[in-house]
């Protein structure tokens, strides 16, 4: 693993995500490295500083290691905000704001968010409605987008707050940003994200 480490055989040398003008060539056209990144996938999947739902699994890792190459960052950062979710790869939502921010298209995504009124929830329990509606500037042309208003009224709604594990109960106005954040992604800059899905 060393010798291929040294080699940087896992760093892309294609363009940035964001630069279309050359494909991307994936780990899985290419059969002459698809021996050597195995290796590594193999190497990988045998340590503690990737998430328990890799260990133990090369051919996952082996995905992971495409997705790195592609966006042109180092393995161990891809592997904390990926996750698995219903047979598709989805990354955490601070992950692609940060690929959107580093794109130099747009302004950083910032928020106006608060406190608008209470809303009852589906149980009659009386809780805060935080809100939060994401904005960025697009760099070329001045234009402002924004994301719709997302509040826990919405939440409730659309059955986020109900989900087993959901943080939207303990951390409403972080989870407000986020959902705000990837409407406006999908809607104004989808080829940023390349199609990956919001976890």
């Amino acid at each position: 693993m060393n010798e291929l480490i040294k080699n940087k055989s896992y760093v892309s040398e294609q363009p940035d995500a964001v630069d279309r003008s050359t494909r991307y060539v994936s780990i899985f056209e290419d059969p002459s490295r698809f021996g050597e990144q195995m290796q590594i996938a193999e190497a990988l999947s045998q340590t503690q500083f990737i998430p328990q739902a890799f260990r133990g699994k090369a051919a996952d890792c082996l995905v992971a290691l495409d997705l790195a190459c592609r966006f042109q960052l180092q393995p161990l950062a891809i592997f904390p905000e990926l996750y698995v979710i219903d047979n598709r790869a989805s990354f955490s939502s601070k992950f692609l704001i940060a690929l959107v921010n580093r794109s130099g298209r747009f302004s950083r995504i910032q928020w106006e968010e608060g406190i608008e009124g209470e809303h009852e929830t589906v149980g009659k329990i009386k809780t805060p409605n935080y809100y939060a509606k994401a904005y960025f500037t697009e760099k070329a042309t001045g234009e402002r987008f924004e994301s719709p208003v997302v509040d826990i009224a919405l939440a409730d709604k659309n059955g986020w707050l109900q989900k087993n594990g959901s943080k939207w109960k303990t951390l409403p106005e972080v989870m407000c940003r986020y959902r705000s954040a990837s409407m406006l992604i999908k809607s104004v800059c989808p080829e940023i994200i390349a199609g990956l899905e919001f976890a």
